[in-house]
């Protein structure tokens, strides 16, 4: 046990609220209209507000993942108060009423001047919602990287957890403010604010990920290491072939960066990065028989995923003479995300 009473079991435990609720993390933001689109029509008029539908019922459906923000607010609260109020929605609908009824009489002048004072109420509506769509992105990224960190941060000095979550605070409220200052104003460039909140996670997620690393790193000891993750092969390893020095079988580098699917969805959108050494047995033509994590990434998000893609590479095996034999190796499993 650690101080706290937390079972050390729990320093590489998954982070489960994101691997029990989906595959890839729900983005509002696929269904948003363009807030820059130009509304000419009554069919563009509703397709944007389809859009806002859309979103809202996806984040209806996905509300547990993104949890509570620094305000106590939860999406569908922050959501319900920013996107189509009352004051908005009545214009909107008064407003299409009109465009019908001209559309109806023929009154292409008339629907052509409606459309034009619609166009500019669902822009900023469909800015809103692009803003609050990168804002909870990317805060609920901050505070996946906070629960990652918390089970290590139970065994640093109290100086060092401080310093930690002061970060972690201080990113979320930078977040914030700059959510609230982009809705105060309809003048900002939204692609600009939602690069910046994108690029703010981003360092503070390598932030993250080397203290995550650092710690995990520091409290392995012997008890946590005997809890690390391992893994015996499932599938049959091909069978055994003269293996002579200078063959030109291709063997995975010494530090690979695995790609595709067996980097974790959850980690890789929510930019958690860090690297897994591995300690493997491994048969004479290079097949993984059996593996186990000798240094933790400090999430078993990762070591996990690179215990399962070690089925997929050979690795060099030892030599005896000019033969190869059966043996141990150590691999380093890189997850990577460039920016």
């Amino acid at each position: 046990m650690i101080r706290g009473g937390t079972p050390l079991a729990l320093l590489v435990a998954p982070f489960a609220l994101i691997v029990a609720t989906m595959t890839a993390p729900p983005s509002a933001a696929q269904q948003l209209p363009d807030p820059d689109a130009r509304i000419q029509s009554l069919q563009a008029w509703d397709q944007a507000i389809d859009g806002l539908h859309q979103a809202t019922q996806t984040i209806l459906v996905s509300r547990a993942y993104f949890g509570t923000d620094i305000r106590g607010l939860t999406i569908v609260e922050d959501w319900n108060a920013q996107i189509l109020p009352p004051q908005a929605r009545t214009a909107l609908e008064g407003l299409r009423a009109t465009a019908d009824a001209q559309a109806a009489a023929g009154d292409q002048r008339g629907l052509q001047a409606t459309v034009a004072t619609a166009a500019p109420l669902i822009r900023t509506e469909a800015r809103k919602a692009l803003l609050l769509s990168a804002y909870w992105r990317d805060s609920t990224a901050v505070r996946l990287h906070r629960d990652l960190l918390l089970p290590w941060l139970e065994r640093v000095s109290d100086y060092d957890r401080k310093v930690t979550l002061d970060h972690v605070t201080a990113t979320e409220q930078r977040l914030l403010e700059q959510l609230q200052k982009a809705l105060s104003t309809t003048r900002d460039d939204v692609t600009r604010t939602v690069d910046q909140m994108r690029r703010l996670r981003r360092t503070a997620a390598i932030y993250y990920n080397d203290k995550r690393m650092l710690f995990a790193h520091q409290q392995t000891d012997a008890a946590l290491a005997a809890q690390l993750p391992s893994r015996t092969r499932s599938s049959p390893c091909p069978p055994p072939v003269a293996a002579k020095a200078g063959s030109m079988r291709k063997y995975a580098a010494g530090v690979t960066t695995p790609m595709g699917k067996y980097y974790p969805p959850a980690a890789r959108i929510n930019d958690v990065m860090g690297d897994v050494v591995l300690e493997m047995e491994v048969s004479a033509v290079g097949c993984m028989e059996h593996a186990k994590v000798i240094r933790t990434s400090g999430t078993s998000l990762l070591d996990e995923a690179a215990l399962v893609w070690t089925e997929s590479a050979l690795f060099r095996p030892p030599m005896k003479g000019r033969e190869f034999v059966p043996g141990k190796v150590e691999f380093t499993v890189v997850f990577w995300k460039a920016d």
